[in-house]
């Protein structure tokens, strides 16, 4: 509701701020014509018969400090005849950026769209939908100042009308210059750049959206500087990017593509040299990853999990008598504290039984009793995996510990506000998702919204959970309750990086 009436005030401000650019346009015109400017200072310009197409065009024009008044801006001007009818549309400039101060204090008290476009982490739709009320907050703000000067300028004109026009427009022109500075400063501070998705020009149609704002003032008036994209404290997309590349490591279907290239590096003295010299240094480190250990074999996991070459087939069925079985597919998730597993063990025909090795792989590709051999073979490889599945880990099922399939299951922040919560003799800054109808949670507003910290010590201080390759220690759960729902959603907070991580079982919403 807030961004609502967030847009008709800009809207509203919008036509004021046409009125002091209209009235902009008339100054600088009469500067040019300096011989009539007694004349032209009683009956100005100021009736526009399209104010949207005309403003548009003037604020191109002061944007580019030139302040030069085309053709069409004074096509689109005709004359009136006193002096009041400036002091009226001065007047309902100023209420208007009353009125809109009142609206913003209230939408920049909650910090939510600020800050989200600050640190850059609003999704296309809520950037199309805030960009303009943003850009008519940054420009209002510093009108206000520039407006409160203007009234003043027109108090000393009714008192002493014969004052020099020259000083006037001087003033002038030292507001408007105030007026862009302020606006290019605001921008510096808030490290925000309007999007651009709307279409700068539309000459030819003669007719623009009526929905003209400053976001046009806000985007052409400073020259394309490159702003920083987002301070050093912000927790961007792209980190969420990098950890959303790390799944593929935990056994998913797209793990193929980087341990493919280690096979090469590993086998390189049976192999001929490379087709083209490799670009990459010889390690390749992934972004904010340890390099686990478990897939920097010969064989990627995913290729252990499948039906395996027929190499170590034929090497089961010759050693399937054996008391120590080849281990031949690593684990898809080995915790860190393990070793590596080692590379697969091929007994070589050569050794132990040279000749029946031979003869046992002749017959197993034309007696049909030896598939079942490599199926029992198989069956007593992968017999320790559960012991020692068991001795690594007794927490709750897999569903809860790794990132699934489906991202509908289980939610990871992505920012706008945190609370502070207590883990034990730890306080834990736990990042909420804008996703869960909520846009912001301080520790100032968990009453305003609704939401309630229960328990959150339960004895999982020290539990080390797995999820996208990586091992992250476990600090407390929480347990939120949100407004008008009654179930509570227990939250494991994880540590992740330089700040802490939400991580929960699915969100159930009624």
């Amino acid at each position: 509701m807030e961004v609502v009436g967030l847009s008709a005030a800009a809207l509203s401000i919008t036509k004021a701020i046409q009125s002091l650019v209209r009235f902009t346009n008339f100054l600088y015109r009469a500067a040019k014509d300096s011989p009539r400017v007694a004349q032209q200072i009683r009956q100005f310009a100021l009736s526009v018969r399209n104010p949207a197409e005309a403003a548009k065009l003037a604020i191109m024009s002061l944007t580019k400090e030139k302040f030069d008044l085309g053709s069409p801006v004074i096509q689109h001007m005709k004359k009136i005849n006193h002096l009041q009818d400036l002091e009226e549309e001065t007047r309902h400039l100023h209420a208007c950026v009353n009125g809109f101060r009142k609206r913003v204090l209230k939408i920049n008290s909650r910090w939510d769209v600020v800050t989200s476009i600050r640190w850059g982490m609003l999704k296309p739709d809520m950037e199309a939908e805030l960009s303009a009320p943003l850009s008519n907050l940054v420009a209002t703000l510093s009108l206000t100042v520039n407006v409160i000067r203007l009234e003043e300028w027109l108090a000393r004109r009714r008192e002493n009308p014969t004052e020099s026009i020259e000083e006037e427009i001087q003033e002038m022109k030292n507001t408007i210059v105030g007026l862009l500075e302020s606006v290019r400063q605001l921008r510096e501070d808030m490290h925000y750049t309007p999007p651009v998705t709307r279409r700068e020009t539309n000459g030819s149609r003669g007719t623009v959206d009526s929905q003209i704002t400053l976001c046009h003032l806000a985007h052409n008036m400073v020259e394309r500087e490159s702003v920083p994209s987002s301070p050093p404290e912000t927790f961007t997309f792209a980190k969420v990017k990098r950890k959303r590349h790390s799944r593929s490591f935990s056994g998913a279907s797209t793990i193929s593509s980087a341990p493919s290239r280690h096979r090469p590096r590993v086998d390189s003295p049976n192999i001929s040299p490379p087709r083209r010299p490799p670009p990459e240094p010889p390690s390749i480190p992934i972004p904010n990853l340890e390099p686990s250990p478990w897939w920097v074999g010969p064989l990627p996991p995913e290729q252990g999990n499948r039906a395996p070459s027929p190499p170590p087939r034929e090497a089961r069925a010759s050693v399937e008598q054996r008391d120590t079985p080849v281990r031949v597919e690593p684990e898809r998730m080995p915790s860190p504290e393990l070793p590596a597993p080692p590379p697969p063990q091929v007994v070589p025909p050569g050794e132990g039984s040279s000749s029946k090795s031979d003869e046992t792989t002749a017959s197993s590709s034309s007696v049909p009793k030896s598939p079942g051999e490599a199926r029992t073979a198989a069956i007593s490889t992968t017999s320790p995996e559960p012991r020692r599945r068991r001795t690594r880990r007794t927490s709750p099922p897999e569903q809860e510990v790794e990132i699934p399939r489906s991202r509908t299951d289980l939610h990871l922040s992505v920012i706008t506000g945190w609370i502070t919560t207590q883990s034990g003799n730890r306080m834990v800054e736990a990042f909420i998702d804008r996703r869960q109808r909520c846009n912001l949670i301080s520790r100032h507003h968990q009453e305003q919204l609704g939401l309630e910290l229960e328990a959150h010590e339960d004895g999982l201080s020290h539990e080390v959970r797995r999820f996208g390759g990586r091992t992250l220690r476990t600090l407390g759960v929480v347990t939120l309750l949100w407004r008008n729902e009654s179930v509570p959603v227990r939250c494991f907070v994880l540590e992740e990086l330089e700040r802490p991580l939400i991580f929960g079982r699915p969100f159930q919403y009624s």
